[in-house]
């Protein structure tokens, strides 16, 4: 028996977000999430992380860097770790159907009613038709809602909604009603969480560029682990957040590795510049005192250009203005010159 299919638009490809921030890893796992067996027509499905490792071969500890990196950074996943449900948060822009009276809309009626983290619903109906959203009990999303779709204080309810059962017995709609206001507090809880996601996302993106130009010099492919994960967020905070001059960091220890101690082999340090051969780690990339060492050299390099062209022994830094002779010091010298040339004539100046 054939089982049930889903659907990937072929814009996946050529969305921007897709093509500037997803790399071949992060593809292959957002795939992963949005066509697994056990996803649904709601866009919000029970999965335990060890199911996840299982099913793509990553370690468990990769699968809680990938899980991080798409809620923080790349921002289309929800998952609780409590409950198991994981949420695209796309789901409704692309599977949802656009009127009530299309068949799937009682479908996904029935999933939602079984979501046991309920603020997920709101994440995920954020997306959906106005229609459906009003049909399943979601406020106007020009009514009540913030710039993000996120529920606000003010959101309206109406008083019956697919979501709940079609009956409840007598004294629980109180509990109803702190169930959903529960789901409205939680939506809120994710949105302070999401606008202090930036400098989460920014250490991402200091240990994704970091492996990107390792997997290039080196021909293998590998993507950052949680300790990888956790010293890139060391490095911005001793950086005071300064995500550019990380990215200036990587792109001076890949061009100029051969220069750095702690990006050579500890047989080949002493060897001939050209003969040293490679020892990348992350983790002495992200050292306090190695990161100090290679931005003190960075300061040394000109404007125009990132790369040394000089041994360190022989490169010398730029004069100051200040320091330069004056108008009057350079007649005198000149003058000076002059009079020893005509003194000794077959003489060389040194």
């Amino acid at each position: 028996m054939a089982g049930p299919y889903r659907q990937l638009y072929t814009e996946f490809w050529s969305d921007p977000k897709v093509v500037d921030s997803f790399s071949p890893e992060d593809k292959y796992f957002y795939i992963y999430l949005m066509t697994n067996e056990h996803t649904n027509q709601c866009g919000i499905y029970q999965i335990s992380l060890k199911q996840i490792a299982f099913d793509t071969g990553y370690a468990p500890e990769t699968v809680k860097s990938l899980i991080d990196r798409f809620q923080g950074y790349l921002k289309r996943i929800r998952y609780n770790p409590e409950t198991r449900e994981m949420a695209i948060l796309n789901w409704a822009k692309y599977n949802y159907p656009e009127k009530t009276a299309d068949n799937r809309f009682q479908c996904i009626a029935n999933e939602l009613r079984g979501v046991n983290d309920k603020s997920l619903i709101f994440l995920v109906l954020a997306h959906a038709k106005q229609e459906i959203q009003t049909a399943l009990g979601y406020s106007d999303t020009n009514a009540g809602h913030d710039d993000n779709n996120t529920p606000t204080e003010g959101s309206s309810k109406p008083l019956h909604s697919p979501l709940e059962a079609p009956s409840k017995p007598l004294g629980e709609e109180e509990e109803g009603k702190e169930e959903q206001e529960g789901g409205y507090a939680r939506a809120r809880e994710f949105q302070r969480q999401e606008e202090a996601a930036d400098l989460t996302g920014a250490h991402f993106k200091i240990a994704n560029t970091w492996y990107h130009r390792f997997n290039e010099l080196t021909g293998i492919t590998t993507m950052p682990d949680e300790r990888a994960n956790l010293a890139s967020k060391k490095v911005l905070e001793f950086l005071g957040g300064n995500l550019n001059l990380a990215m200036k960091a990587i792109d001076f220890y890949f061009e100029n590795w051969r220069d750095l101690w702690f990006a050579c082999s500890k047989q080949s340090r002493g060897a001939p510049r050209e003969s040293r051969q490679a020892e990348f780690r992350f983790g002495s990339f992200a050292s306090t005192d190695n990161l100090t060492e290679l931005l003190s050299r960075i300061k040394l390099l000109p404007q125009e250009s990132k790369k040394q062209t000089e041994p360190w022994s022989t490169a010398a830094p730029a004069v100051p203005d200040d320091e330069l002779a004056s108008k009057e010091q350079k007649d005198k010298a000149f003058e000076k010159f002059r009079k020893f040339k005509t003194i000794h004539p077959t003489e060389k100046v040194s």
